[in-house]
């Protein structure tokens, strides 16, 4: 769960556990439940896979920050600019006008996250990724 590549069967670490995985190339063992190939799943991966090679990259000893077991899955399913269906954990939770209002909201704070705007980076430092 520290995102590091493994050999497969014996969960031994690749070259010595300097080599990292996440996103949809990743199977992540030892969870309760397998993550969904989706980006809210890799967007915890990347939290995991930086600090621990920052962790590497200063010798120290220790141990390696670990994906929590369990993520909330959330996906909003566009269905056009004024239609979505929102489900999480499997279950619906919305639809309609406001599941579209809460995907356009998604998409406004994550946009401004990455330009690094105060209320994008704002809300997303809110959100805890697991």
């Amino acid at each position: 769960r520290a995102m590091q590549c493994v050999l497969e069967g014996d969960g031994v670490p690749l070259a010595s556990g300097h080599i990292f995985a996440l996103g949809d190339c990743a199977k992540v063992l030892g969870t309760e439940m397998r993550f969904t190939k989706d980006i809210y799943p890799a967007e915890a991966m990347v939290g995991v896979v930086v600090s621990n090679l920052r962790h590497l990259a200063r010798a120290s000893q220790g141990d390696l920050q670990e994906i929590p077991s369990r993520l909330q899955e959330m996906t909003l399913c566009s269905l056009g600019p004024h239609d979505c269906i929102h489900v999480m954990n499997g279950r619906v939770v919305s639809s309609g006008w406001l599941a579209a209002q809460l995907k356009h909201q998604v998409e406004v704070t994550k946009m401004g996250e990455m330009r690094q705007e105060m209320w994008g980076s704002l809300v997303w430092s809110l959100i805890p990724h697991w």
